[in-house]
C-alpha cells in the first residue's frame, strides 16, 4: 500500500476529471433533448395543412430552415431554450 506525505494543514483538491466528465455528459444530454425538440417541431409543422402554414407565415419548403436555421436570421424562428 502506497502512502503519500502531505504537509500539515494542506488539503489535496479533488481530481478534475469527474467534474469535466459530468459537464460533458450534461452538455451531451442537453444537446440530445434539443435535437429531439427540434425534430418534434419539424414533424408537427409537416403535419399541418397548407392553410395553417400560410396563417403562421411559413411555407412547406421553409419548415427545416425555420427550425434548424440560425436564430434571428428570420422574423420567425424556433428557440426551444427560451430565447428573448
Amino acid at each position: 500500500m502506497a502512502t503519500t506525505a502531505r504537509a500539515a494543514g494542506v488539503v489535496a483538491s479533488p481530481p478534475a476529471w469527474p467534474r469535466r466528465a459530468a459537464d460533458f455528459l450534461g452538455r451531451a444530454w442537453r444537446a440530445y433533448w434539443e435535437y429531439r425538440a427540434r425534430h418534434a417541431a419539424v414533424l408537427l409543422l409537416r403535419s399541418l395543412d397548407e392553410r395553417t402554414l400560410r396563417d403562421i407565415g411559413v411555407t412547406r419548403g421553409e419548415i427545416e430552415s425555420v427550425v434548424y436555421g440560425a436564430p434571428r436570421e428570420r422574423r420567425r424562428y424556433y428557440c426551444p431554450s427560451g430565447c428573448s
